[in-house]
């Protein structure tokens, strides 16, 4: 959701977490490729676990990072390619793992078309949802994934730099800025492949003046 905030460093320092927390599953496994397989990330989905898809010529794996107690769990989904779609082969086993975890059910009931080398569309009975190429998103933004739009203007945090030097200087404006945050899903529908992990935003006054 789109969310306004006060301004502070402390809320920055908050925001970041947030969007570090959001974006910090995808991390796990620093190679793109594993065991021929390409991995492809999306936006959080309510109520379903945080995930990436594996892809190879022929089959589609779904990765689930460790949790509390609980391994990362690796799971062959029942999902063969034909042409550019991967479609279910078979009705999933009752009582089986598709039964009792909703994920695997979600994936397991649609099927994935090929877009482009980049990205993949899940297209279920509800809406579709984007994945896209994890090594083209890291190719954007970076591997540690945290984004801003500074007046319209993105600006990358990268791990070399140091953020308090990058944002200390817009907050130094005796007119108050607007801050917010956006989804990844919000982030995506408004700035694309760079915002599919969640936007920090950042407007000050003399811009907001000319936008409207």
């Amino acid at each position: 959701m789109y969310h306004k905030v006060p301004i502070s460093m402390s809320n920055i320092n908050s925001l970041l977490f947030v969007l570090l927390i959001n974006s910090a599953a995808i991390c796990f496994g620093q190679e793109e490729k594993t065991q021929d397989t390409v991995a492809y990330i999306t936006y959080r989905v309510p109520k379903v676990e945080y995930h990436h898809l594996e892809l190879s010529n022929k089959e589609v794996f779904v990765r689930i990072p460790q949790r509390h107690m609980f391994p990362e769990m690796l799971y062959k989904l029942n999902l063969k390619r034909q042409d550019s779609i991967y479609s279910p082969t078979q009705e999933p086993e009752a009582g089986g793992i598709s039964d009792r975890n909703p994920l695997i059910k979600r994936l397991e009931k649609g099927s994935l078309r090929i877009v482009s080398k980049n990205e993949v569309i899940l297209e279920t009975q509800s809406h579709p949802q984007p994945y896209l190429r994890k090594y083209y998103v890291d190719s954007l933004i970076g591997k540690d994934h945290t984004v801003f739009f500074v007046n319209g203007q993105l600006l990358k945090i990268g791990n070399d730099k140091n953020i308090h030097e990058q944002i200390d200087p817009l907050l130094q404006n005796p007119k108050k800025p607007k801050i917010a945050v956006l989804d990844g899903k919000e982030g995506y529908e408004k700035y694309g492949a760079v915002g599919i992990l969640g936007v920090i935003e950042y407007y000050d006054k003399k811009c907001r003046k000319k936008k409207r």
